[in-house]
């Protein structure tokens, strides 16, 4: 199974915040569910390597600044002030917890926990 990258501009105009979420959660959901025992050797590699630390953060940052990007286009209604750490703490509080339902509670209650993720980012932000 290969991930295809979502196209941002195919998505409908009309999404709602919570569907967007939702699918962002959903998605990093589905990648993990590859080959999830080569993906925790992965993620133990990133806590051990500066090296690989160094190339994961490269992709991180161009992941949180696409992030900050969108959450611009809702300046206006958002809450925090500072959209830049605001992206870090969601993007690696989905990280965590997506690795930790996958890597140590074998993927239980995914719809649940993708439910409560998009709750509480959105009660976050909004």
């Amino acid at each position: 199974m290969v991930l295809e990258p979502v196209d941002l501009n195919s998505l409908p105009e009309d999404m709602s915040v919570e569907d967007t979420v939702y699918m962002y959660i959903s998605y990093i959901f589905k990648g993990h569910g590859i080959m999830p025992e080569f993906q925790r050797e992965m993620s133990s590699l990133s806590e051990q390597s500066d090296e690989f630390r160094d190339i994961e953060m490269l992709y991180k940052k161009q992941i949180a600044e696409m992030f900050v990007e969108m959450l611009g286009d809702y300046r206006d209604m958002i809450k925090v002030s500072d959209l830049k750490t605001a992206s870090y703490i969601i993007l690696t509080m989905v990280e965590a917890v997506i690795h930790d339902t996958m890597f140590h509670n074998k993927g239980k209650n995914k719809k649940a926990v993708t439910r409560e993720l998009t709750a509480m980012i959105v009660n976050y932000l909004f």
